[in-house]
């Protein structure tokens, strides 16, 4: 995994903050991926496994056009109404696990997002907090459609090919609003009141995210099998050196 953790600015109380963890992420892997578009394609001559062309298109169109327009990025309400109306309109072959809001989006779901709904990668935004972490930021609004429950300041980028590839969010730095949702977690009293401190005598606003970096390497090579993008061969209770 990648992991990074850095300083937001002022908060502003709305979409603001998600929006620049997305934007950072996109622009880190464009750099990563993207130093040119030609000199992408002689890479992905040497790297392209498969030989499966419509996923080599996919993830070419991705990084086409450097300016061009940022990566599409929806709600999890969104994404659960899209995956809900294209499964209830179909008479056959329907999603093994229905889409519901207030459950985690599955492979199925997220590949049909990435793969089919939006052609390219794409980032989920604002999952509800029963289904993350205690840590990330509670989003102080509600959208059409959310019902009762709180979301948070959240995100997945889901890749084609792949599902998820990136999951990250804005951490929650009020003191009030962390202590209460580690006591509904089951994380109060002195054994975690360390952490708690961080955030009461001198936390920042910032936010986060982890990449698995063995999924950007299938992505990038149209390696289906994550074992071969692994450098270390390693299975359940055993590793060799």
């Amino acid at each position: 995994m990648l992991e990074a953790e850095w300083v937001l600015g002022p908060h502003t109380k709305d979409k603001r903050d998600m929006d620049e963890v997305c934007s950072f992420v996109e622009a880190c892997l464009r750099n990563v991926v993207l130093l040119g578009e030609q000199s992408m394609k002689d890479d992905i001559d040497v790297l392209w496994k498969d030989g499966n062309e419509k996923k080599r298109a996919l993830l070419e169109k991705a990084f086409s056009h450097i300016d061009s327009q940022a990566w599409t990025r929806m709600s999890y309400t969104q994404a659960v109404q899209e995956l809900s109306f294209f499964d209830n309109a179909r008479a056959s072959s329907k999603f093994e696990f229905k889409p519901l809001w207030g459950k985690p989006l599955q492979s199925e779901h997220e590949r049909w997002l990435a793969d089919v709904f939006v052609g390219g990668p794409v980032f989920v935004t604002d999952y509800p907090a029963s289904l993350k972490p205690f840590y990330m930021r509670a989003n102080d609004t509600r959208e059409p459609g959310q019902g009762e429950e709180d979301t948070v300041a959240c995100f997945d980028l889901l890749v084609p090919g792949i599902g998820e590839l990136v999951g990250g969010s804005v951490r929650e730095d009020r003191a009030d609003v962390l202590q209460r949702k580690m006591e509904e977690a089951g994380l109060g009293g002195e054994a975690y009141k360390w952490y708690e401190e961080l955030r009461r005598y001198g936390g920042s606003p910032h936010a986060g995210f982890g990449m698995g970096f063995e999924r950007l390497v299938g992505w990038v090579g149209g390696v289906d099998n994550v074992r071969e993008c692994i450098p270390m061969p390693r299975w359940a209770g055993r590793m060799l050196l």
